[in-house]
């Protein structure tokens, strides 16, 4: 039987562009704000998000500000919402989670240093520790999880050697998220959501250390078509071959 997914966040960037591979009547987007083909669904009383979310077997959480927001307003925009669906998802009986977390978790790792899944985190700005904050309380609240660590999403690789290294397109998302959805074990695994391998993935920084600049004359990467991997090394599970492209 194919799976019901409920999505938070729904109307946000990479929500939108990854709306496009899963048909609508196996999605329900939800948002704070309405949007085409969006509902909207405030995240703060548990019982009302669960009587949303009834029927569904997995939620797609994907709601948060950018990085460049003011504290206040990033930890607004990711902790108490985040508390309410996971007490939603107690309520209405729904027993999986994709968590969209961010490579900003490992942003201060020095260039070159071996990470794993184990690695524990490392991060000196406020958006990574929020982030760090809700990876802890997903796995602290029992529920079957799968974390994905994104960068960039974007339908090409674009920007600094950095961003084009943690560039993930809204297809390998999709079918990242899809794949996360059906892991049973280990419990709660880390997989690093990112397009392709290269020997760009050491560039993993994203707290501004390094120049901004477009250098992809001196980098080339493939064409966006040919990115099909979902990996990394932060990955212990690959999407395999046969279900790649959908």
């Amino acid at each position: 039987m194919a799976k019901k997914f409920f999505m938070t966040g729904g109307a946000g960037v990479a929500a939108t562009l990854i709306s496009p591979y899963f048909d609508r009547d196996e999605i329900t987007r939800t948002d704070v704000r309405r949007a085409d083909d969006v509902a909207e669904l405030a995240l703060c009383d548990p019982r009302l998000v669960a009587e949303a979310m009834a029927g569904h077997d997995t939620v797609i959480h994907a709601v948060g500000v950018g990085w460049k927001k003011p504290d206040a307003e990033i930890e607004a925009s990711m902790i108490p919402p985040f508390r309410c669906v996971l007490d939603a998802m107690k309520v209405a009986g729904v027993k999986r989670i994709v968590l969209l977390s961010s490579m900003h978790v490992v942003a201060d790792y020095e260039l070159g240093e071996g990470i794993s899944p184990a690695s524990p985190p490392r991060t000196s700005s406020f958006y990574g520790q929020m982030h760090v904050l809700r990876e802890k309380m997903v796995r602290e609240f029992g529920l079957s999880a799968s974390i994905i660590r994104i960068g960039v999403v974007s339908p090409k690789p674009r920007g600094t050697r950095r961003d084009r290294a943690i560039w993930i397109s809204p297809r390998d998302l999709a079918t990242c998220i899809r794949y996360a959805a059906d892991i049973t074990s280990p419990r709660c695994p880390v997989i690093w959501g990112c397009s392709g391998t290269n020997e760009d993935h050491e560039w993993i920084h994203s707290d501004g250390r390094f120049d901004a600049v477009d250098n992809a004359d001196k980098f080339p990467l493939v064409d966006a078509d040919r990115w099909s991997f979902i990996g990394g090394p932060l990955v212990k599970h690959q999407v395999p071959a046969d279900r790649a492209n959908f």
